[in-house]
């Protein structure tokens, strides 16, 4: 039997949202709070599948960047829906940048940007054994032909990887004096 004094399902409001820390992401979250309502409640998002709901407030978690509804139902079958929208920073994008080669023309230095304090460096050359960790490699003679690629972390995040076409062809090996 259906309790005809219950409450209506009331004042459903998202009190916190925690946007995705990284680009792509899927680890934001919302926070919402609701009164009254018959047991057990429900919710959909963007008119998913319902899930119960465990606990008060409830978390929605695991979400990307985007726009949201949560529509919430109760056993009796009011209904309220919040709307929010979880939001992203922009992507890193790397970029390499290559230096004048040395005086003899026996190396060039790749130098990887975005560069701040913190940011760690993963360098690596496609289908090769190179690696590096460090803002700048300088690539010469004993280096591999190839496609070096750099990926950046800057706060927790990591870019997608920019690269550098190395031919050491283009490299003075010797010199007569």
């Amino acid at each position: 039997a259906t309790n005809i004094c219950a409450s209506p399902l009331s004042n459903v409001v998202v009190s916190a949202v925690t946007n995705a820390d990284c680009y792509g992401a899927s680890n934001g979250f919302a926070v919402i709070t609701y009164q009254n309502g018959l047991p057990a409640l429900s919710y959909t998002l963007n008119g998913g599948q319902a899930t119960a709901i465990a606990g008060y407030p409830f978390t929605i978690s695991g979400l990307a960047a985007g726009v949201y509804n949560a529509t919430l139902t109760d056993a009796g079958g009011y209904t309220a829906t919040v709307n929010f929208t979880i939001t992203q920073p922009a992507a890193i994008t790397a970029s390499v940048s290559a230096a004048g080669a040395d005086a003899f023309c026996n190396t060039v230095t790749l130098t990887a940007a975005p560069a701040a304090l913190g940011d760690t460096y993963s360098w690596s050359l496609v289908g090769g054994s190179f690696t590096a960790a460090t803002k700048e490699i300088s690539l010469g003679q004993t280096n591999a032909d190839g496609i070096y690629q750099v990926s950046v972390t800057t706060n927790g995040c990591t870019s997608q990887p920019g690269s550098f076409v190395f031919n050491k062809q283009y490299l003075i090996s010797s010199y007569t004096l």
